[in-house]
């Protein structure tokens, strides 16, 4: 099984392909180490193509995974994912019970669910933030680092010369 991938959860209309893959977000496939999985929505079947495109004129098909990102169960994601990226897919929800957090993309997300920012189980980084790849690469970050054990906080100098 796949793991330690970016999981995208895309959504269809009202939410275009331009508002799905801006510029900043392209960025962020482009200059990360992760794979990102490209999960269609079940009403955006009829888009797979065009996805395709749009990675293929970025030159980044080879950084995401959109057949078995769409075909696999969810669950099996959600469980092997690093981290879930949407827009308001209701699949943020599901995502807590993997331990997984989410980054929205859009007011609907942050108006949608406001528990899960409230329990730091998701942030929301605008898609049209024009900091938006610094901002997701220091939320990616801040996930990878292990919590400092509260043993280490303080510096253990007195101890040393008695």
């Amino acid at each position: 099984a796949h793991k330690n991938f970016i999981l995208y959860s895309l959504q269809p209309n009202p939410i275009t392909l331009e508002q799905l893959f801006t510029p900043q977000l392209l960025d962020c496939i482009r200059l990360g180490n992760e794979v990102w999985f490209i999960r269609l929505h079940p009403r955006q079947m009829h888009e797979m193509a065009t996805i395709k495109d749009i990675f293929t004129k970025e030159n980044l098909l080879g950084k995401v995974n959109i057949i078995e990102a769409t075909q696999d169960p969810l669950p099996q994601l959600l469980a092997n994912a690093k981290l879930h990226v949407t827009h308001s897919s209701g699949t943020a929800i599901e995502a807590t019970f993997f331990g997984l957090k989410t980054i929205l993309l859009n007011e609907i997300g942050l108006v949608s669910f406001p528990e899960l920012i409230a329990k730091n189980q998701a942030i929301y980084i605008d898609y049209k933030d024009e900091d938006f790849v610094s901002k997701f690469k220091s939320y990616l970050t801040s996930l990878e680092k292990p919590e400092i054990s509260p043993i280490f906080e303080q510096p253990i100098v007195s101890n040393l010369f008695p």
